[in-house]
């Protein structure tokens, strides 16, 4: 089960400084495609380029952590060791 996030503090917002980062990913990703598809277009260019900068300094995907009232999810990373 996904833990549930109460606070991400903005530094480790899409930053690959720290031990631990997070990256944003579309709620419904399938309904934005329907509703808005260039809109979609973006977060798909938005997050490919995170994780890969993420993944290129040695991060790797953790865990899925949602906001308190569940209408925003994040990847997890991680440094590995």
């Amino acid at each position: 089960k996904p833990s549930i996030l109460e606070k991400i503090p903005p530094e480790r917002l899409e930053t690959f400084t720290q031990e631990t980062a997070y990256v944003e990913i579309p709620n419904d990703i399938r309904s934005l495609k329907k509703s808005n598809m260039n809109e979609a277009i973006k977060w798909r260019a938005k997050t490919r380029t995170l994780f890969e900068q993420a993944f290129q300094k040695g991060y790797i995907a953790k865990d899925i952590v949602f906001s308190k009232d569940k209408k925003r999810i994040f990847f997890k990373l991680l440094m590995s060791l």
